[in-house]
């Protein structure tokens, strides 16, 4: 379904992610986890501390939800991928 839609669908702006996007987010972790698991750690404790969840993946990462898709699109085969 990501791939042919060549979107993650509002995944990052939603409160509650379709279950069929479920594996999407697991990917999602696996690969922040894989770049800096350090940085994962921080990137929790500044949701913990009040910080947007994409302000948090910029303070932590000092990477955008759009760098997120595009990276989990070339993970996948589709570089064109849209958050």
């Amino acid at each position: 379904m990501v791939q042919t839609q060549q979107s993650l669908n509002g995944m990052f702006e939603t409160q509650q992610i379709k279950g069929d996007y479920y594996g999407v987010a697991v990917v999602v972790v696996d690969m922040l986890l894989e770049r800096d698991t350090s940085r994962f750690r921080d990137f929790i404790i500044a949701i913990k501390d009040g910080h947007a969840p994409d302000e948090a993946l910029k303070l932590s990462y000092e990477i955008t939800y759009a760098d997120v898709a595009r990276n989990f699109g070339r993970r996948i085969g589709g570089p064109t991928l849209r958050p």
